[in-house]
């Protein structure tokens, strides 16, 4: 996903900018892509989360689905929506911006912390492979 959504964020402003490709290749990876981030969409109304208040972790189907819809839905679900084949006109390129919208998303895929740790133990066992 940190792939698809670093790609489909520079394309969609590229494409907002320069216009949309012709190009048949290019049409099937936006759409398979948007049916990632459909894909995405749904599987948040599955993922836990932890409690701001009491920092519990929820594991509650419809307190997940509120939370979700609360918070971050509307962005994503917008994100999502193809406007520019529901609006086909000349500045049909522009509604291909509100595509930026998922870049919250990339910052939660980008967490700090869980790349830090992936790299420390990456080293460690290097270097312990190397002192053997």
């Amino acid at each position: 996903m940190l792939f698809i959504t670093c790609y489909n964020i520079f394309a969609s402003g590229y494409r907002a900018a320069f216009g949309i490709s012709k190009d048949m290749t290019v049409f099937w990876v936006e759409v398979f892509i948007e049916f990632c981030f459909l894909l995405d969409i749904v599987f948040c109304f599955f993922e836990q989360y932890n409690d701001e208040e009491s920092y519990v972790t929820v594991c509650e189907f419809k307190k997940i689905a509120k939370h979700y819809l609360k918070n971050n839905f509307i962005f994503d679900i917008l994100a999502w929506i193809p406007f520019e084949y529901i609006f086909p006109s000349t500045k049909a390129r522009l509604w291909r911006i509100l595509k930026i919208l998922r870049m919250p998303k990339l910052a939660d895929l980008l967490d700090v912390e869980k790349i830090k740790q992936i790299v420390s133990k990456y080293f460690e066992k290097k270097i312990l492979s190397e002192i053997e």
